[in-house]
């Protein structure tokens, strides 16, 4: 008996020996595969990670002519251009409290408006971003082939300027006083900016937008700065066949309308009678007598200013003695544009007939090389400029990758921007 029982202890001893190296067997498969699971979860949180914060910003949103734009560098200056428009808003709004509580200043109204609906319109404001960056390469290629350059110094200089600093202002010492102050002295000018308030306000403005503009730097900024002087100088010499002068007359006149009666309407609903022909021609014919009459006035030694005052209907000269300044062609109508031009200096014209009635016109100056007016030359030096960029954008190899995808979350939310 005892042997059997020793034999059948031996044999559940070899069975529990296997059922545990199978429970082992087991455990480890199961603990190979949780850690291919964890490996795996590893492996794809890191690469997430990796794409998130390595490849995916390293990643051009563009390409222009072979030079990428970086996803991280577009995402930084959506967020700069983003916290520019957020300003704007915020001082058009403090400006609407103050001045416009009610909000019945349309004016007022509509840049609030406009400038909110910039703000949130996140993607419309990305598209656009990403249209000036590729400019900006356009811009920066063309300057480099011309060898258009832009120094440290001149950078610095704008800077100075776009925060209102001057430092030969900060630097003048002011003369002693060497005449007693009395009651009536001029009031005092303003004190300028000093380097150290320079410094203090550049900073601060630095940190805000590297705070508010996903870590926008300095670099950036100044870069900014740089491709805007570099677009200026190389729009002066791709539109250097803009005019800044022009052939100019500077002439008075004295206006005599043609005073024709308006007929009064039939009924209500009823088109308006035109004016009876006999009585246009009469009304033109006693404009024309009357302008002789100061015409001949004038032959006889009359003072041009002093009838302009008494009788021309231009409101806009008429007190300043009918003078209507320095102006060039195609500034005035046809017909008193040509007279103008046609005579000499100390001229007067007979009576010109226009739309608005006779004309009596003497031409003070003429100048064939007249500066032109600097708002029109700013204008057509913009438009042509415009031009020749749309054309080398037209003729750049230009690859795009943006998507919505490239919009950092926290710019796919709502400005917030105090009421």
């Amino acid at each position: 008996m005892a042997q059997k029982r020793k034999e059948k202890v031996k044999r559940e001893t070899r069975r529990q020996a296997k059922l545990r190296r199978k429970e082992r067997q087991r455990e480890r498969l199961v603990l190979i595969g949780l850690g291919i699971l964890v490996l795996a979860i590893i492996l794809i949180l890191g690469y997430g990670l990796l794409h998130q914060y390595v490849l995916a910003p390293r990643a051009p949103v563009a390409k222009v002519n072979g030079t990428p734009i970086p996803t991280a560098a577009f995402q930084r200056r959506l967020a700069y251009q983003r916290f520019l428009l957020q300003s704007q808003l915020q001082q058009w709004r403090e400006l609407q409290q103050q001045l416009d509580p009610k909000g019945e200043n349309p004016f007022i109204t509509q840049q609030v408006n406009q400038l909110a609906s910039q703000v949130n319109d996140i993607e419309g404001l990305s598209l656009q971003v990403l249209d000036q960056m590729i400019d900006e390469v356009l811009i920066r290629q063309e300057a480099e082939k011309r060898g258009i350059t832009v120094t440290p110094e001149e950078v610095q200089q704008r800077i100075y300027q776009f925060f209102g600093y001057d430092p030969e202002a900060a630097k003048a010492t002011p003369e002693p006083v060497t005449e007693p102050v009395t009651d009536t002295q001029a009031p005092p000018t303003p004190t300028p900016m000093t380097e150290e308030g320079f410094q203090k306000l550049y900073a601060d403005y630095l940190q805000r937008i590297a705070k508010e503009a996903m870590g926008f730097s300095e670099e950036e900024f100044r870069q900014l700065v740089e491709v805007e002087i570099l677009k200026e100088k190389l729009m002066k010499e791709v539109c250097k066949d803009v005019p800044t002068t022009e052939e100019a007359v500077h002439a008075r006149h004295i206006l005599i309308p043609i005073e024709t009666p308006t007929p009064e309407p039939v009924g209500e609903g009823t088109p308006t009678p035109t004016p009876d022909p006999e009585q246009v021609k009469q009304a033109e014919e006693a404009a024309y007598q009357k302008a002789l009459e100061i015409k001949k006035k004038l032959d006889e030694g009359a003072d041009f200013a002093a009838l302009a005052k008494e009788y021309s209907a231009d409101p806009g000269s008429k007190d300043k003695g009918g003078d209507l300044g320095w102006f060039g062609r195609g500034k005035m109508v046809k017909e008193f544009e040509e007279a103008a031009f046609a005579l000499k200096p100390g001229e007067i014209s007979e009576p010109v007939k226009t739309p608005f009635g006779y004309h009596i016109i003497q031409v003070l100056e003429k100048d064939p090389n007249h500066p032109r007016d600097e708002a029109e030359v700013k204008s057509d030096l913009e438009n042509c400029f415009r031009e020749w960029l749309a054309e080398r954008r037209a003729e750049a190899q230009i690859e795009r990758h943006w998507s919505v995808d490239k919009i950092p979350p926290q710019l796919r939310q709502p400005a917030r921007v105090r009421p």
